[in-house]
């Protein structure tokens, strides 16, 4: 049996995904790991350079994929802010234009007022 040693930082890592996951089963799976082997780590924090190897890499195709979501996600948000930016600043025109408009007609009634005193 090959002599391997605790890999505590990949266990932290691994414990720390598996919050985000729910569960040790469907974690396995996410990570292209066999369960059972999985369990084994999970519970001693050991395993074969192959099977680590296999793990970190399982790591680090669900954070690229996580992060990419993540872009899409904020991309989506700065639409919709862009957006609605747009819209205020079309009600904020049509106001503006509907104040010089009522500001007009005043201005016209006051000098119709003074012109025929």
């Amino acid at each position: 049996m090959p002599r391997v040693v605790t890999d505590d930082e990949l266990l932290a890592e691994v414990l720390a995904f598996e919050k985000t996951v729910g569960s040790r089963s469907k974690l396995a799976i996410k990570l292209g790991i066999d369960r059972s082997t999985f369990w084994r780590f999970c519970r001693t924090g050991r395993a074969i350079d192959k099977t680590r190897e296999a793990i970190r890499e399982g790591l680090m195709r669900n954070k690229n994929e996580t992060n990419g979501n993540f872009g899409k996600v904020k991309t989506s948000i700065e639409n919709t802010f862009v957006d609605n930016i747009r819209e205020d600043m079309q009600s904020l025109r049509s106001l503006c234009t509907t104040v010089l408009t009522v500001l007009d007609g005043y201005e016209k009634l006051l000098a119709n007022g003074t012109a025929n005193k």
